[in-house]
């Protein structure tokens, strides 16, 4: 069975009330471990990049007492699991498989987004560099559904 960007249910997690993206004036050009242009902040420290090195999207944060986020959520839930119902799924194999985010190019008038897609990228696409990551995404490959209410919790 072949399942295709459409068949896919993403969760998704929204900013909070308040939080706001890092600028598309911080972003700039620099050449990558394999010698080529990629992505990347103007003060990139290394937080901003995964283990696979994908550019990762900055957002501010207000904390309050105790380190919690401040701010309400922002978008509520996802719309798809709100109307369709949800399920609880047990995995146990879930590779990580690649990125949601925004694709980027170079142009004459510098750097430019490109329309973005709610598909996932796999980390091994040849574009990887030119694209700012906001959501990770994993394969589940061996997985129960099962039901919350079975769950033992975690002492």
């Amino acid at each position: 069975m072949t399942i295709t960007a459409a068949d896919l249910v993403v969760p998704y997690i929204t900013a909070r009330e308040g939080e706001e993206a890092d600028s598309l004036l911080n972003l700039n050009v620099r050449i990558g471990p394999d010698r080529r242009p990629r992505l990347g902040y103007r003060d990139e420290a290394g937080p901003d990049r995964d283990l696979r090195s994908v550019l990762w999207a900055r957002y501010s944060m207000s904390l309050g007492f105790a380190g919690q986020p401040t701010g309400t959520r922002g978008g509520g839930w996802c719309t798809r699991l709100r109307s369709k119902g949800h399920v609880a799924l047990l995995a146990t194999r879930f590779p990580l498989y690649g990125v949601i985010g925004t694709p980027y190019q170079y142009t004459a008038d510098g750097i430019q987004p490109l329309a973005a897609s709610d598909a996932p990228l796999p980390y091994n696409h040849p574009q990887i560099g030119w694209f700012v990551a906001s959501q990770l995404v994993r394969e589940l490959r061996d997985y129960e559904v099962v039901s919350l209410d079975d769950l033992v919790p975690a002492a």
